[in-house]
């Protein structure tokens, strides 16, 4: 294949496709917590690089994905076309991958390459990854996949250790993008499979690398997901695994009613239908890839690819409070199996009968259908509002969606609107989050004793609920009852370890009581978690004093003087 005309050809369809999205605005959705409210990719030193490196965020360990944040930020600050952009880059780069992988898998075969690489491209499935800007770990860790897994099929080639070199060198690059990418040695394993090669004693001396990298990184993730594996039971994981399978599968094959979520508030039972009709669907599947095992191997290996590459995905429907059951992206590297078994039998097909036009032009038209449909999709991350009542139409019971769309309306000043739609939300779901927005929306209409009422709600339903101790010991702050607002802080850090303005606040009110000993470390772990933030600094600079280190206090405030701009 020639190189650059394809480059030039995938490159400018991106733009047809994306390019109005770069000018969409962050959304609500995990934007701030990774990118507008996070100190630590808006500065690039050794501090921020020393953090990004020792935290999760809060759950998964994503070290190169802040990194490439921090990058943006260098060039534009906080203004999300960069950022936007960027994704879209790395998902064209994607794109080109997967034709090059494609083309080794296929045996140099041009035409499944290009129909791989043009359905990775325009999928409307991958529009989440790529114009959601906190989903860049997605497209991040893709390319570290891709890239390592075709430097490791040159390498059984070539034989040149510089290749396998490169391969372990961005597989630890992706795994520091995100550990999605874990199973890749399980996907090489495959392939040797597929390729009838011979699993000798040198094929696993050089795969052992990759093995011991990934059980590092496996453990590295589950101290981030201790909270998240504790909160349901093994077979809800195996149920869970069975419906989102089948749910990426139908998205594939019919891309339609796309949401950034999926909800479900039900049991997960086996005599839900929700849950039984995928299991039976997979199981037939499964059947019948065992009986053509005999006459190919394709169906096995595309399946088995995609069900090992989503496979790290089955947990995590469980982290939003069952908001969601499963999330688009999540198909995007398993989407190549099921393009690259499309793409073969195609093929098989055309060249059988002779019908390589009609194939041809009925592939261009799906593209064209599909590249349409991702473009619209696009849009719907326009901002949040439009992004939670696209979510609404498609899903009226999504009360997540709800109880956002509640919030944009409160942030406006439009109270009654607000509590329309907590109060839907409240209807569907009953949720400590839900409570916690009516709390929010009684506090700044000065209606304190609605808002702690609804605070103890939250608290009633759901005791771990960081956020509504934080603002419920705040309110006891501010009425003077010290004690009792330091139990709520401390609550808060009990159940989020890293929660910055709980230790602040909690470093406040031990000063006032002149606990010097807990303030300061109060202090310190708020400068330890998110750099320097000036009144953590000024809070020490007090304790200095008190202490009767002018120095050291002269030079705290110094730097917090710095840090706002010399105000």
């Amino acid at each position: 294949m020639r190189p650059f005309p394809i480059i030039t050809a995938f490159s400018v369809l991106a733009v047809l496709i994306y390019g109005a999205s770069i000018g969409n605005e962050f959304v609500t959705w995990d934007d701030p917590l990774l990118i507008l409210n996070n100190p630590a990719i808006q500065s690039m030193n050794w501090k921020t690089l020393i953090w990004i490196f020792t935290h999760y965020d809060p759950e998964l360990y994503i070290p190169l994905t802040y990194l490439s944040y921090q990058f943006d930020h260098l060039f534009a600050g906080l203004s999300p076309a960069l950022y936007h952009a960027h994704n879209l880059f790395l998902h064209t780069v994607n794109a080109l991958l997967v034709t090059w992988l494609t083309f080794l898998l296929s045996k140099r075969n041009q035409w499944i390459a290009l129909f791989c690489g043009v359905a990775f491209l325009v999928h409307p499935l991958h529009t989440e990854a790529v114009a959601w800007a906190s989903a860049r770990k997605d497209v991040l860790s893709a390319a570290f996949f891709l890239g390592s897994l075709i430097s490791y099929l040159k390498f059984e080639k070539r034989s040149e250790r510089l290749l396998l070199v490169l391969s372990l060198v961005l597989f630890v690059l992706g795994l520091l993008s995100k550990v999605m990418i874990v199973t890749l040695p399980a996907v090489i394993v495959l392939i040797a499979l597929y390729e009838r090669k011979d699993l000798n004693r040198v094929f696993w001396k050089y795969l052992s690398p990759y093995i011991a990298i990934g059980i590092v990184f496996i453990i590295i993730a589950l101290f981030g997901k201790r909270a998240l594996l504790e909160s349901a039971t093994p077979f809800s994981y195996v149920l869970v695994a069975f419906n989102s399978t089948s749910f990426y599968l139908e998205k594939l094959f019919v891309p339609l009613n796309l949401s950034v979520l999926v909800p479900y508030t039900g049991p997960i039972t086996l005599s839900n239908p929700y849950f039984y009709l995928p299991v039976v669907a997979i199981l037939a599947l499964a059947t019948l890839t065992t009986l053509t095992l005999a006459r190919t191997r394709l169906i096995a290996f595309s399946l088995l690819f995609y069900l090992l590459t989503l496979a790290p995905t089955f947990t995590n429907y469980a982290k939003a409070g069952m908001a969601y059951m499963a999330s688009d992206r999540y198909g995007y590297i398993p989407s190549i199996g099921i393009f690259f078994l499309v793409a073969t039998l195609l093929y098989r097909f055309k060249a059988r009968y002779s019908a390589h036009l009609p194939v041809t032009v009925i592939c261009c038209l799906i593209s064209v259908v599909f590249a349409a449909l991702s473009n619209q999709q696009s849009l719907t991350w326009k901002n949040s509002e439009t992004l939670y009542r696209h979510t609404l139409r498609i899903y009226p019971d999504a009360h997540a969606a709800q109880n956002n769309i509640g919030k944009i309306h409160a942030s406006r000043g439009e109270y009654d609107i607000a509590k329309e739609y907590y109060d839907a939300a409240h209807a569907i779901h009953p949720t400590a989050e839900t409570y916690y927005n009516f709390g929010l929306m009684y506090a700044a209409q000065g209606r304190k004793d609605l808002a702690r009422e609804h605070y103890l709600n939250a608290l009633e339903l759901t005791p771990t609920h960081a956020q509504t101790h934080v603002n419920l010991g705040g309110m006891l702050a501010e009425e003077g009852r010290t004690l009792e607002a330091i139990a709520h802080f401390q609550s808060a850090v009990e159940t989020k370890p890293e929660f910055l303005i709980a230790h602040l606040n909690l470093g406040h009110l031990y000063l006032e009581l002149d606990r010097l000993a807990e303030a300061k470390a109060a202090y310190s772990k708020v400068l330890k978690l998110n750099l320097d933030i000036p009144d953590a600094l000024r809070g020490l600079a007090k304790i200095l004093l008190k202490e009767g280190n002018q120095p050291g206090a002269e030079s705290l405030l110094e730097r917090a003087r710095q840090l706002e701009g010399g105000l």
